[in-house]
């Protein structure tokens, strides 16, 4: 029992990173732990430290619940 809540207390917090393009959401990095904003984009950082940037994108919305973030291209 004690592995099982372990698991489930680590997993809390991170999230999913998608992208939608037309009106379909594209999964494009898990277990994200943090992500800022720079200059025209995102910069995405992973469970042990993989980081990605993703340029030309707007956030969409966050869903803390699903621990869910949709980013949409820039127009």
């Amino acid at each position: 029992m004690t592995g099982d809540v372990l698991v489930w207390c680590c997993k809390m917090c991170e999230s999913k990173v998608y992208v939608e393009e037309n009106g379909e959401a594209k999964l494009i990095a898990e277990e994200v732990v943090y992500m800022k904003y720079e200059g025209d984009g995102y910069t995405i950082v992973r469970l042990g430290g993989e980081t990605k940037k993703l340029s030309g994108y707007l956030l969409k919305d966050i869903d803390f619940l699903s621990h869910k973030v949709t980013l949409i291209k820039r127009k």
